[in-house]
């Protein structure tokens, strides 16, 4: 056999070799590639906010017309999959598991229609329909079965159609771009925005529609030590949060949170003095559930500061402690040249990605912008992108 590999050229071009597959053939993949993953994640987001932690163990259809769990059929392919461990990469979230079509039968089920229908500019039928013919696209390609180009645009006119709202939905959780009115009036603002802590500052957005919440928990990120210095090289020991500790240490939290992500900002390193690094955990809450039940979670948001504050101080006066939310991590800094700008290498402030980390915790957010289902780089429940970095305006 003779494989032949593509070859980059200038800029984003490629040249691929001529006995390679037609363009058509790469172009559906990416678009069901993207399809499938952003319903995985609309199909969470709605059974988090409605069931809570019983999401999984919603019961659905199987292939041969029985009944099973979101839960049991994740477990059993997560089992299989381990087999290949050496192969792709680890995913535990149950709904990286599901089948496109078992994902379109939860939608479409009687029992959870009520709850998906008001995302849908269509009815029950013809959204099935239209699901149904994205995926009969999918499962020629799955089984390598040749595909027209016309498919392609039967498949990218489909999702447009129906899949609007779950692409509006999807770019307001993940964005919540406006501020939560300081003038606000609800109760759980009220009660929440005098919460504070030395280290810690929290901000409270919410979506353009004001459907959803994000309770931000910015932390300043102090230095645990002296920093390292010579003239093209820095390092730092500072002080980090540890996100899917915080989730598991947070049992009402994680119950009623739809998801928490980690922001780290870009850093500049100063002509004089050092940089300035902070880091903010995000947690996205359905504006019903901070009516209803920010009661519930608010003691484990003071517990949360709390021991914050106590790690942080412990930690500054013995950089050999260890804290439980908070962990010391290496950051660097250089620069080639001495008339070259610094780079700072913030990876080590994120807390990266484990078997055991609760489907709440993402990886690979945030996304700015309108068209999260064709322009976002990158799901939660990943630890790689799957494409470039594409600028939203």
């Amino acid at each position: 056999m003779r494989w032949q590999d593509p070859v980059y050229l200038e800029g984003d071009a490629v040249k691929m070799p001529t006995n390679w597959l037609f363009l058509h053939y790469y172009e559906v993949l990416s678009v069901l590639f993207r399809i499938e993953n952003s319903l995985r994640i609309f199909v969470y987001v709605v059974l988090k906010d409605k069931k809570k932690s019983g999401w999984p163990d919603i019961s659905i259809k199987t292939e041969d017309g029985g009944q099973t769990t979101v839960s049991a059929v994740a477990k059993r392919r997560l089992v299989q999959d381990k087999a290949f461990g050496y192969l792709g990469y680890s995913v535990s979230s149950p709904l990286m598991h599901l089948t496109s079509g078992e994902l379109i039968r939860i939608i479409l089920e009687d029992a959870y229609w009520p709850m998906f229908s008001s995302y849908f500019p269509a009815s029950k039928e013809i959204v099935r329909t239209k699901l149904e013919e994205i995926g009969n696209v999918r499962n020629a390609l799955a089984h390598f079965r040749p595909v027209k180009p016309d498919d392609v645009q039967v498949v990218k006119q489909n999702a447009n159609q129906v899949l609007s709202g779950v692409e509006k939905v999807l770019a307001n959780i993940v964005d919540c771009p406006d501020t939560v009115p300081t003038n606000t009036k609800e109760d759980w603002y009220n009660d929440l925005k005098v919460l504070s802590g030395p280290y810690v500052q929290l901000e409270y957005s919410q979506s353009v529609d004001e459907r959803w919440v994000r309770v931000g928990i910015r932390y300043s990120c102090p230095l645990a030590s002296a920093p390292y210095r010579t003239g093209t090289y820095r390092s730092y020991r500072i002080l980090s949060l540890n996100t899917p500790r915080i989730l598991h240490a947070s049992s009402q939290i994680l119950e009623h949170v739809i998801f928490a992500y980690e922001l780290v900002p870009y850093v500049t390193t100063p002509s004089e003095g050092d940089p300035q690094f902070s880091k903010t955990v995000r947690f996205l809450f359905s504006r019903e559930t901070m009516r209803e039940a920010y009661g519930e979670f608010k003691p484990e948001l003071e517990e949360m500061l709390r021991k914050i504050t106590t790690e942080t101080d412990l930690i500054k006066e013995d950089n050999l402690a260890r804290g439980e939310f908070v962990q010391s991590v290496l950051v660097s800094s250089s620069r080639p040249a001495e008339d070259k700008g610094w780079y700072i290498d913030t990876a080590g402030l994120h807390s990266g990605i484990r078997e055991d980390d609760p489907p709440e915790y993402w990886v690979g957010v945030p996304f700015f912008g309108n068209h999260f289902v064709s322009d976002t780089e990158s799901f939660p429940w990943t630890p790689v992108t799957i494409a470039r970095f594409t600028v939203p305006f």
